[in-house]
């Protein structure tokens, strides 16, 4: 059986991947203020802008989480965007039915962008979709024959994901399921 494969971030990756993460940022900033009319002014007389949250899941990913954090700030001044990461517990701990009818059980610790959200390390995938509803999801890794992509594109809030790993095996998600590839013999 093949290993978990494991990330190791290099600054040129972080880099490029945060400049392409801010700049997915703006777009979906786009999109939404086009959507709602951007007529709400803030408190500085300019527009409002939503809150844009960034889901990092997957092996390595409370680093990717401190560095994106990092730059972003650099990158996107006097916007709120919050990263979080986890690694998705296998089963639910929950009943189903508060995540339909407490879709904002989730908060932040508190207004400070430098301080990252409370870990929650027993969520599934799919009620972390439903807590953070990020607008972009980084996937690193995956475990191996497992994937977590159908549930990311099934998420309402999710414009772009972005998978992370080899895609020639089924060392990281899926072949078929997650890649495209079909399954090895």
């Amino acid at each position: 059986e093949e290993p978990i494969r494991h990330v190791l971030w290099s600054s040129e990756f972080i880099r490029e991947l945060s400049t392409y993460t801010s700049e997915a940022l703006q777009a979906a900033d786009h999109i939404a203020g086009a959507a709602v009319g951007r007529a709400a002014a803030g408190p500085d007389g300019g527009s409002t802008r939503e809150t844009m949250a960034v889901l990092c899941v997957g092996s390595g990913s409370s680093r990717l989480q401190l560095y994106l954090g990092h730059i972003l700030s650099r990158l996107l001044p006097g916007w709120d965007v919050r990263v979080v990461s986890m690694v998705p517990a296998k089963e639910s701990k929950r009943d189903a039915r508060l995540f339909d009818e407490e879709t904002t059980a989730f908060s932040w610790p508190s207004a400070d962008l430098s301080q990252p959200p409370l870990a929650r390390d027993d969520l599934t995938l799919w009620e972390a979709l439903r807590l953070y509803r990020p607008r972009l999801v980084l996937c690193t890794a995956m475990p191996p024959r497992v994937d977590w992509s159908k549930h990311i594109r099934e998420s309402r809030s999710v414009l772009e994901y972005l998978l992370i790993g080899p895609t020639d095996s089924d060392r990281s998600g899926d072949a078929n399921l997650t890649w495209g590839r079909a399954a090895a013999w």
